[in-house]
């Protein structure tokens, strides 16, 4: 994600509360002893469309194919209901098959997820992925944003009150950034032919409010949520990061006004009902930023919103937990801060399922269940000692 200049964090004030928090002796759970948050699990449902980092090999796969998801979406869902306990999903849209031509929408495959939905599932419209039949023009015209918000529309309407709530856009700062910055993602045409940051999001910004705003004409009782990163970063700040949570709800963004000539893109607080942080490594801890007090400072920012962690797990780093210590860190930052005040309701842990790793497609560490990448059937592998671990978290 682009960064406005700041390097350092803005917000609360290091205290007593934060020292007790870093050094781990606040109490563990709520009243009773009773755990104050719900874990919950994340489908990967992204279309990876570029080129790995050393520009040698062309990626275009969608996890809900590679990961064999979308053939077995039913077994799943029993698989983690059963074998996990689970109860709590954000599961994809899928693009490429529920909207595969300008104005023709296929719903197969969206009718087999609201109907074993029960209500649980979060659905993402747009996980760094656009309709497959979309021209590189639309998107940098904006004509990508009525070609949306249609979408958004049509499914909400279609499905009204059968799923938890919908997240318009994925990360749509990492996402822009891998499209612009960073040239690997279509329809960047590569680094040297890099476009701004701020060039793609205005797109990206005035659809993802199009988008929200489509869904409440559809169902004025639907659930918005979004899922952006905020993490201790020594270059990028909280600001930076939760820019596309301001920009749903409408705020003042100089830095937008100074670089696309107006922060006025139609946001409204009655866009967000749910503000979803996702937390990928704990870098923070040394520079005085543990989770606890990130979730403190988002509950400061984000003060009528509800709040979870709309992501989190231990796979995209070589200094990987277990899934039980990283569970343990989790329990221990996030009833922490909500003693003192942060009321995170859920924790999500991304991918449940082994996806393809966004830079070489390969199956990525971290997740509760697996897949052997030569094995055609994509047959569901698993640690009943890990799906222990997490029944745990769940019953409580």
């Amino acid at each position: 994600m682009r960064p406005s200049g700041k390097r350092k964090h803005r917000g609360l004030k290091k205290s007593a509360v934060f020292e007790r928090l870093s050094q781990g002796r606040c109490g563990r759970h709520g009243a009773g002893g009773v755990r104050t948050w719900k874990l919950a699990g994340a489908f990967d449902a992204g279309h990876i469309r570029g080129w790995t980092p050393d520009w040698k090999q062309e990626l275009d796969f969608h996890q809900l194919e590679l990961t064999g998801h979308a053939e077995q979406l039913e077994a799943d869902y029993h698989l983690f209901r059963e074998e996990f306990g689970l109860q709590d999903f954000r599961d994809g849209a899928w693009l490429a098959q529920s909207y595969p031509e300008r104005g023709r929408f296929e719903w197969g495959y969206l009718d087999r997820l609201a109907n074993i939905s029960r209500g649980q599932v979060y659905l993402s419209l747009c996980h760094y992925e656009w309709p497959p039949w979309i021209e590189q023009n639309e998107i940098w015209s904006g004509g990508i944003v009525e070609v949306m918000s249609e979408f958004a529309h049509r499914l909400a309407e279609r499905y009204r009150g059968q799923f938890a709530g919908y997240i318009p856009i994925v990360e749509s700062g990492y996402w822009t950034a891998m499209m612009t910055d960073w040239g690997r993602w279509w329809p960047a045409g590569g680094k040297d032919r890099a476009r701004r940051w701020w060039d793609l999001y205005a797109v990206i910004g005035r659809m993802l409010i199009a988008m929200a705003r489509a869904i409440k004409d559809a169902d004025a009782n639907a659930q918005i949520a979004l899922s952006e990163p905020w993490a201790w970063h020594p270059f990028v700040s909280l600001e930076d990061q939760g820019r596309p949570f301001n920009t749903l709800l409408g705020r003042a963004d100089p830095a937008a006004a100074r670089e696309t000539g107006t922060d006025e893109w139609g946001g409204d607080p009655s866009l967000l009902q749910i503000v979803g942080v996702n937390f990928y490594n704990n870098w923070g801890v040394d520079q005085g930023w543990p989770l606890s007090r990130l979730l403190l400072e988002a509950r400061r920012q984000y003060p009528e919103q509800r709040l979870v962690i709309g992501e989190t797990g231990n796979c995209h780093f070589s200094d990987r937990h277990t899934v039980a210590g990283w569970l343990e860190l989790l329990d221990e930052q996030v009833e922490a801060a909500n003693q003192h005040g942060a009321a995170v309701e859920a924790v999500t842990w991304a991918p449940i399922l082994t996806l393809g790793d966004f830079d070489w497609g390969r199956p990525a560490p971290g997740a509760w269940v697996s897949w052997d990448i030569d094995d055609p059937k994509r047959r569901r592998q698993w640690d009943k000692g890990v799906a222990a671990v997490v029944r745990r978290y769940i019953s409580g």
